[in-house]
């Protein structure tokens, strides 16, 4: 059960690192409650959803399945989300992080919609 008012961050980044539970998953019992994302793609183990190492790459440069940020944006738009994300990577430059992510995005928004 939700405790009243209660909200949660939710990492994609160490959905991957914790390997435990699939991103859906995550989604589905925060639900409504998420107020926050921290995107980021990892490089995962080769056969595995687990984090190879903590890479912190643009949403789209790495291994994170396509099929799992369609799931994502899925769920954003089902509950409305109307909260911040902040876009956790490195080595690039803010505008290169912009872009990037700006154009993998809308990438993922119109395979979403086809």
């Amino acid at each position: 059960d939700a405790v009243e008012g209660l909200t949660a961050c939710l990492d994609v980044g160490h959905v991957y690192a914790a390997h435990d539970h699939p991103l859906q998953e995550y989604l589905d019992r925060i639900g409504d409650r998420l107020a926050h994302l921290h995107l980021q793609d990892l490089y995962l183990v080769p056969g595995s959803r687990r984090a190879k190492e903590d890479s912190h790459r643009t949403p789209g440069q790495c291994d994170i399945p396509l099929s799992d940020w369609q799931e994502l944006l899925s769920t954003l738009n089902r509950i409305d989300y109307q909260g911040f994300a902040v876009i956790e990577v490195r080595p690039f430059t803010m505008l290169e992080i912009a872009a990037q992510t700006s154009d993998f995005l809308d990438s993922v928004r119109y395979e979403t919609l086809i």
